[in-house]
């Protein structure tokens, strides 16, 4: 196990360093930071959004913060605590219970400190309330948002560590957030009452486990369930109160397994993980590392932002494929698949970029953080409410939003709090300096220097934005503003009262301005921005495209949707949050040339903000390019195919030429198709597929179709398998004839095998119709087949 420090550095008044921009927060820690903090965050309260799409997403999630029923949100937690609910439990995942209250009391917390909206700190102050009847109810100082987890606890508290196919310490580290951000953000004593005893209760519940017991209980998520980052909390416990034991047992949930390699900068073995069982891990680590001064906890949550975002993340700031980190070199093969990156993943990823930025405010940390916040958080939610959950990059998909009130995915709860927090890092403070980091239209109070800040902008709709300074008395400081990484060098331009200002920096670092500040002072910065073409990683044959941060995307219709595909729910059933009716990625356009070509041969259309069109770029047709957090409800392109013009050529003569020969064809997997061609199956299962198919299907029984031939000409059956596959031997059938026996060997790893198995004439004279079926040998399996169709026999 990597070694770490069992000792605390000497506590330094480091919490000054940001004159005032934390000292609420601070006032409710009895321990500050060990290290220095060198940007310290404003409270939201001293955020205000003004009117823009950060404001009009925020307003639709303290809507939707205002329709739920606490109530139901919390008739699990009163039903395990021995109490009667209040009224019924929610559909989807809560009707099984779920961690939503603990989302919810944290939402809820910061939305109240982002608007001061009354009715939305009296459902904080009730949630709370309702938390400490239900613990003590339980009487062992345990909140349990779902029936499962008491029984688990129960059985941890006697040394015992089971699977579990539950995440109870994911849903007691949102109970535990919940409780201590209505302490630190709301000032509700009686949180930090209730917070302090659930942090006893896990110590209490953990206290017989052995350090090997520790590390089972952490392990692979298949096994002991997505546990969250409970640590983070108990560290805050214990800047709380001062308590050491909280620290130490914050230290504990260390996974040695992930953690050491990560400390030695060697991200392989994040490969296969579950991406939000690890995220959090790292966000915990480095608030140990904060109040330890411990630095490998810092030095391996560095070392995991660095790979995961130099190597693991999406054109959209997202990350992961199925919820798991794969491979970098798989990120052709993942594109196509129908899922896509996870919104709790940015969640967690956003707030560890936070806490690396307050150590060191670069601007590195914020490019990725506008990126991910533009294109991933911003995009995530509805105009009329609804969360996303998975992200496709596949060209052609779709997203499905979450319906309010059955479906509390865990992105629904993190999706709650996404939208109440944007004023977070639009700007910072450090010693005698303010950071301007975001371009978001907002107003800033620094009450503790007597300073108002205004920031009216359009931006990305105009490269610009416009601070104005309000102060009590004049004041020297620094007002460092952030020089974007998409900005070009040298064309950044800042003036102050009209007067022009040589901007020392480059991009990627922050452009300062140091001089006395008076009333009346106005800032104008230009922020001028390029389109630029983004290849996917290891890849040469799709690109996404960026103008300045902002995400372009194709809208592509809505062919075989209707609104009700766009909305899902479902208990624990994948169908709910996975948009599932994949068309093939043939379907849709194509570039022709090269990312860079592509470039210039995408233009501004006039007359429409941030929208673009391509000229001459696309097959069949040229496309039109929007902001991804604008583009809803309708299928779409982020990463597109790109082709050279010989090989797109000869590409549509063999699509052709196909389709040409083709009599019948089945589109296996796909329900019509199937049902049209009389599927029967027995001990079959389907899957996913990569472009240009969408789906396999394979049987250790067997299964059947009805194809239509012709009664007078030879014919062939095509069928097209994964070259990768092996050890499968299976009988092809037409009509109770075996025409072969195929044999599938791996002989063509990673890419399709298309096969073609010549029909006897015979069993074709005089037909319409033949039923052709795949039957494995004993004890393999017949397929996985792709595609399967009736061709005329090449001469």
């Amino acid at each position: 196990m990597f070694k770490r420090q069992n000792v605390l550095m000497p506590v330094f008044l480091i919490a000054i360093v940001g004159m005032g921009a934390a000292a609420h927060t601070r006032a409710r820690e009895r321990v500050p930071p060990v290290v220095p903090i060198k940007a310290s965050l404003f409270p939201l309260e001293d955020v205000r959004l003004l009117p823009g799409p950060f404001q009009q997403a925020q307003d639709t999630d303290r809507a939707y913060l205002l329709r739920l029923n606490p109530d139901s949100l919390l008739a699990w937690m009163r039903q395990t605590a021995g109490l009667k609910p209040k009224a019924p439990h929610y559909g989807g995942w809560d009707s099984g219970g779920a961690g939503t209250i603990g989302h919810y009391l944290s939402a809820c917390s910061q939305m109240a400190q982002a608007t001061g909206d009354p009715q939305i700190r009296q459902r904080v102050d009730y949630v709370v309330s309702e938390m400490a009847a239900c613990q003590k109810g339980n009487g062992d100082g345990g909140l349990y948002p779902s029936p499962w987890d008491k029984g688990w606890f129960a059985k941890l508290a006697a040394g015992q560590v089971q699977a579990m196919n539950t995440t109870p310490w994911y849903t007691a580290h949102k109970t535990l957030a919940g409780l201590r951000d209505a302490w630190l953000l709301c000032g509700n004593r009686q949180a930090r009452d209730v917070l302090i005893r659930m942090a006893d209760w896990c110590a209490a519940v953990t206290a017989k486990l052995t350090p090997d017991q520790w590390q089972e209980m952490l392990g692979p998520p298949q096994l002991m369930g997505e546990f969250g980052g409970p640590h983070e909390v108990l560290a805050d416990v214990y800047a709380i109160t001062g308590d050491r034991k909280y620290l130490t047992l914050a230290e504990k949930f260390c996974h040695d397994i992930i953690f050491d390699p990560l400390a030695r900068g060697d991200g392989v073995i994040l490969d296969g993980q579950h991406a939000n069982c690890e995220i959090p891990k790292f966000v915990g680590y480095e608030r140990i590392y904060e109040l330890t001064g411990d630095k490998v906890w810092h030095t391996a949550a560095q070392n995991f932002w660095a790979n995961v975002t130099g190597e693991r993340t999406w054109a959209n700031g997202g990350n992961s494929q199925w919820e798991h980190f794969f491979a970098p070199a798989e990120y052709e093969s993942k594109v196509q698949e129908i899922c896509g990156p996870e919104t709790c993943n940015t969640y967690n990823m956003l707030k560890l970029t936070q806490a690396l930025y307050t150590l060191q405010p670069s601007a590195r940390y914020m490019d990725f953080y506008e990126r991910a916040l533009y294109n991933h958080i911003l995009s995530s939610e509805a105009p009329g409410g609804g969360f996303v959950y998975y992200t496709p990059m596949r060209p052609g998909h779709y997203r499905v939003y979450s319906r309010p009130f059955d479906a509390f995915w865990c992105c629904v709860g993190t999706g709650m709090e996404n939208h109440g927090k944007y004023g977070k890092m639009i700007y910072a403070a450090g010693p005698n300096r303010l950071y301007v980091n975001l371009f978001i239209p907002s107003v800033l109070h620094w009450k503790a220097q007597g300073l108002t800040l205004r920031q009216d902008t359009i931006f990305p709709q105009e490269p610009r934005t416009r601070l104005a300074l309000t102060l009590t008395r004049p004041r020297r400081m620094t007002l460092s503003i952030r020089y974007p990484g998409w900005v070009a060098p040298g064309a950044l331009k800042v003036s102050v009262n009209g007067a022009p200002v040589p901007a020392q920096a480059r991009p990627g670092s922050y452009a300062d301005v140091t001089r006395i500040w008076k009333s009346g002072d106005h800032v104008e910065v230009a922020l001028p921005m390029r389109l630029r073409a983004e290849p996917l990683p290891h890849s040469a044959d799709y690109a996404a495209f960026l103008y300045g941060p902002i995400l372009l995307a194709g809208p592509l219709g809505t062919e075989g949707l209707t609104r009700s595909n766009f909305y899902g729910g479902g208990n624990f059933d994948t169908p709910g949050q996975l948009a599932q009716k994949a068309l093939p990625i043939s379907r849709f356009p194509v570039l022709v040339g090269t990312p860079q070509q592509a470039v210039h041969q995408i233009g501004r259309v006039a007359g429409q903000p941030l929208t673009f069109r391509t000229r001459g770029l696309a097959r069949p047709e040229d496309v039109t390019l929007i902001p991804f957090y604008q583009l809803h409800f309708q299928r779409y392109a982020i990463y597109w195919p790109i082709q050279s013009q010989a090989t797109y050529a000869q590409e549509q003569r063999d699509a052709k030429a196909l389709e040409a020969r083709t009599v019948d064809r089945v589109r296996v997997g796909e329900p019509d198709s199937e049902t049209a061609h009389h599927l029967v199956a027995d001990r079959s299962n389907v899957g996913g597929a990569g472009e240009p198919f969408t789906h396999w299907r394979d049987a250790q029984g067997s299964f059947r179709y009805d194809l239509k031939v012709l009664p007078d000409q030879p014919l062939s059956l095509r069928c097209v398998y994964w070259g990768s596959d092996a050890g499968r031997a299976f009988d092809i059938s037409v009509d109770g004839t075996v025409i072969a026996t195929e044999h599938l060997t791996g002989r063509r790893p990673d890419q399709y095998l298309p096969v073609t198995y010549p029909i006897p004439e015979a069993l074709t004279r005089g037909k319409q119709q033949v039923t052709v079926r795949f039957a494995p040998k004993p004890g393999s399996t017949a397929g996985g087949v792709f595609d399967c169709r009736i061709v005329r026999r090449e001469p």
